[in-house]
């Protein structure tokens, strides 16, 4: 049994989580971080990209999302990892209207899978 209030980081190494065609994939690394993002107004059918830092991330790893409750209604996000340490967390106005300004929290994490 683990208390919440002691729980501050956890490190996973060699995690085997499934296969991937014939090959078994192996996680070798999560980090995460916590960002406040700001974006500016979003035109209909446009994208807007802010970065947060994530120590530890690395180029290609899968990333994963967690965001608060104040997403605009209509947006979309996708996160990537295009610059060591740095995760991009694009907004998609897919809409046929302007998106207004947003600030959000958002988790980012990240994770190392091989092959």
């Amino acid at each position: 049994n683990v208390s919440l209030a002691s729980l501050t980081t956890a490190t996973i190494s060699n995690f085997q989580a499934g296969t991937l065609g014939s090959t078994l994939a192996t996680m070798t690394r999560m980090v995460s971080a916590l960002g406040t993002l700001s974006y500016s107004i979003t035109p209909a059918n446009a994208i807007q990209d802010q970065n947060m830092v994530v120590s530890g991330a690395q180029i290609r790893d899968a990333v994963i999302l967690g965001l608060g409750s104040s997403v605009p209604s209509g947006a979309g996000f996708t996160g990537f990892c295009g610059t060591i340490g740095t995760v991009t967390v694009r907004l998609v106005n897919p809409t046929a209207a302007t998106l207004g300004v947003a600030t959000l929290t958002v988790r980012a994490v990240t994770m190392g899978i091989s092959p």
